[in-house]
């Protein structure tokens, strides 16, 4: 997909302690921000991928995970100063109740687990509540923010993220391990 915004698709594969694999996309886009996505193998064909809890026990374990990719990516130079943006997605329930796409849990779940594992010495942080979107703006890319905008309304648009302001709203990580 050449559109000007979205650059490509990363696809990263591993398996858990729990035998199951999971794939981690990094949608990568201008700027050098990327879209932090992952789920279950098993749930590959499914169109509610992202909103399926697995419940097996070992979320903190997968997540830590995507996080040290996300790292090893941070390091890697061939990335530049990259970003990292991703979205809370909202839960389906087995009985087909939905979470509202509002403040998450998984977007708060993810917001302490960046708290914990990652910090905010290399990053400074960003929020939309409303969208449950969550970035992590590396503080050696000063442009990053002259793409951002564009980036946002590219995922807004693209992710069925409808009627929402665009406003991302700056966060301290302190207040979310208070």
């Amino acid at each position: 997909m050449n559109d000007g915004v979205h650059v490509k698709t990363h696809i990263h594969t591993f398996k858990a302690r729990n035998n199951q694999r999971y794939i981690i996309e990094f949608d990568e886009f201008i700027g050098n921000v990327l879209l932090v996505k992952f789920y279950q193998k098993s749930h590959s064909n499914s169109p509610h991928k992202y909103n399926i809890l697995t419940n097996s026990g070992w979320a903190c374990s997968v997540i830590y995970t995507v996080f040290d990719l996300m790292l090893r990516t941070w390091r890697n130079n061939s990335f530049g100063n990259v970003s990292f943006a991703f979205m809370g997605s909202n839960t389906i329930g087995s009985n087909g109740e939905e979470e509202s796409k509002k403040n998450t849990k998984r977007f708060n779940f993810y917001k302490i687990m960046i708290a914990n594992f990652i910090g905010d010495k290399n990053f400074r942080f960003q929020q939309n509540v409303d969208s449950s979107i969550f970035v992590m703006l590396n503080r050696r890319n000063t442009s990053v923010e002259n793409h951002m905008a564009t980036v946002l309304k590219y995922i807004y648009t693209n992710y069925s993220i409808l009627d929402i302001d665009l406003i991302l709203e700056p966060i301290s990580l302190a207040s979310q391990l208070g």
